[in-house]
């Protein structure tokens, strides 16, 4: 169903998109999926950055991903976006569980969606003017191990991730396991 009226591909639509999903995630669940309007990504004058931004919160949200551009004549950049393995691996975990806003730090919200495997997805969005370098540790207790799920290159969760202007980042967090179930695991 969906939650809000109809998307434009503008950096100021998305925005005020993403912000009428917060608190719905409790409505997400298998084969109850809340839709913020089909994608707009490689429409208007929307940036990479915009558009690859765009794609990770549909991701994170658990929105149907229906491509709302001219499939013929995309550019490489946009197909790269609309196609990524990873990212729509995000968005079809088996799990069905919707992503939601845990923090905001100035320009910075930080969506929290717990993945079947037992990671958590994290995405950083940028919704500012000027870079910010964020540590996924600060808003993932007991991180440990990230892996960047556009580039699919892993780093400590204490490392520090740089979200450009009106950008996101998608990491998948493996949180250390509490001791007593690291034991059992050994065994």
């Amino acid at each position: 169903w969906r939650t809000t009226d109809d998307l434009f591909a503008s950096w100021g639509s998305l925005v005020s998109t993403i912000d009428q999903q917060i608190g719905l995630e409790s409505y997400s669940s298998p084969g109850h999926w809340n839709d913020p309007d089909m994608l707009q990504i490689g429409n208007g004058t929307l940036t990479f950055s915009e558009n690859r931004a765009h794609m990770i919160m549909w991701a994170v949200l658990n929105a149907p991903l229906m491509a709302g551009n001219d499939l013929l004549s995309m550019s490489e950049e946009v197909r790269q976006i609309l196609t990524h393995p990873g990212l729509i691996a995000v968005n079809q975990d088996w799990g069905g569980r919707q992503g939601k806003l845990v923090a905001t730090d100035g320009n910075l919200q930080v969506w929290e969606k717990p993945m079947s495997d037992g990671t958590t997805a994290l995405a950083l969005l940028n919704r500012g003017e000027h870079a910010v370098s964020v540590k996924a540790c600060n808003y993932a207790e007991s991180a440990t191990k990230l892996t960047d799920v556009w580039s699919g290159d892993g780093a400590s969760a204490a490392d520090p991730i740089e979200v450009e202007p009106h950008g996101a980042a998608l990491v998948l967090v493996l949180a250390e396991l509490p001791k007593v179930l690291r034991d059992e695991q050994e065994k």
